[in-house]
């Protein structure tokens, strides 16, 4: 082929439009040809260019003839250039600016045709327009925004149920808060309590009833909060009165707490930090090391330092009793104070023998369970083999049951 040839041929060339016959025989010449090479380089460097133009809209037919227009008299008098520097013949600049003129004509006729002319056409109708910048920030703010607003709402909400100050009624002697005398009679979140050998005085906590402080006793307000009001016991001794359903009221010791399930019980502690709690009407709970221990109205329950809580025992109950719970929590009673504690245990202590089972052997607490079961018999869904593995949730409901009916 020609030069002649091989210049009409190249648009379709690049554009991949030529048989393989004709596609063999240009690649062929532009191969051995620099001229040509050089003008396949242009004209497919014009086509790079175009597809990495960034359309986002169908531009219109006098825009596209406009910017073909320029963009080949470009090509044009750049090769116009080159060639002057190459040959110094004016005949043949004059016979290649016929065939540049030739070249132009046939360009601006084939760019809408074109492959790539097509492919940035179609580009421009289908990509969105896009302005990430704002898209994001509208999503970001969809996520935020809900999220301040529970914030906000949770603040406010949690701020309603603050009920410090708790009011102070002094019955006798004098109270210092914080180290001082006080006077105004008021304790807030955060603060201590202190009575010497000869004061005595109530603490009212809004919606949830009294305390009745007694001497020797330091006390600390760590949360004074509707549904989580928590004191701690440092010293001494004092009675919780609720005049609540549901007080909500917490005791922190050592290492547990004594929930208030509801009613009076009194507690109190040493300088050993053993404590006693005795329950006089409903019950309390004790959580220790994430296990809870239930103690019923007329009952007793004492926490030694370091120890879990002890076995409950009626007040009432027989020294005998007594003595052997305190032999078998502390001091290695073992099967001889259980059996012991059996053979002195009368109907209103099942809630003692009941809370030995998970602390005995498996032959014991067979014979707690029938010693139990003939004072209360089990409800439906409790088994002897449930019991005798010291399952908590049969444990739990035998307690109420028994608890209930007592």
């Amino acid at each position: 082929m020609t030069c002649e040839e091989v210049k009409i041929c190249l648009h379709d060339f690049v554009d991949e439009q030529l048989d393989d016959f004709m596609k063999n025989d240009v690649e062929s010449h532009i191969r051995k040809c620099d001229g040509c090479f050089a003008e396949y380089r242009k004209l497919q460097s014009f086509f790079d260019k175009l597809k990495e133009l960034p359309f986002i809209f169908d531009p219109p037919q006098e825009i596209l003839d406009t910017f073909s227009s320029e963009f080949l008299e470009k090509s044009y008098r750049e090769e116009q250039l080159e060639t002057v520097i190459r040959q110094s013949s004016q005949k043949k600049i004059l016979k290649e600016r016929k065939k540049q003129e030739t070249k132009l004509k046939a360009s601006r006729s084939a760019l809408r045709k074109s492959i790539a002319s097509k492919e940035i056409l179609n580009r421009s109708l289908t990509l969105p327009i896009r302005r990430p910048f704002q898209a994001d920030l509208t999503k970001a703010l969809l996520f935020i925004l809900p999220v301040i607003l529970i914030v906000i709402g949770y603040y406010i909400y949690d701020l309603q149920k603050n009920n410090s100050p708790w009011n102070v009624q002094l019955v006798d002697g004098t109270v210092t808060i914080n180290g001082m005398a006080n006077s105004s009679g008021y304790i807030s979140q955060g603060e201590s309590l202190n009575t010497d050998s000869k004061s005595r005085l109530f603490v009212h906590v809004p919606q949830t009833g009294k305390l009745q402080i007694d001497t020797n006793t330091t006390i600390i307000i760590e949360k004074a909060k509707d549904g989580d009001n928590r004191v701690i016991l440092k010293r001494g001794s004092f009675k919780i009165i609720n005049s609540a359903l549901m007080p909500e009221f917490t005791i922190v010791l050592n290492n547990s707490f004594v929930v208030d399930r509801g009613g009076v019980f009194s507690i109190s502690a040493d300088e050993s930090d053993n404590i006693k709690v005795n329950v006089e009407f409903g019950f309390v709970e004790i959580v220790c090391k994430n296990e809870s221990y239930y103690v019923k109205e007329g009952y007793v329950c004492e926490i030694k330092n370091n120890f879990r809580p002890g076995i409950p025992y009626r007040l009432n109950a027989s020294d005998t009793l007594k003595n052997e719970v305190e032999r078998f929590d502390y001091e290695n009673g073992g099967d001889d104070s259980v059996q012991k504690i059996i053979s002195s245990a009368h109907d209103e202590d099942m809630l003692t023998l009941l809370a030995l089972i998970p602390n005995t052997s498996q032959l014991q607490r067979q014979i707690l369970f029938q010693v139990v079961a003939n004072h209360y018999p089990p409800p439906a869904g409790i088994t002897r083999m449930g019991i005798i593995k010291a399952d908590s949730e049969m444990l739990n409901k035998w307690w109420e049951e028994i608890e209930w009916r007592m």
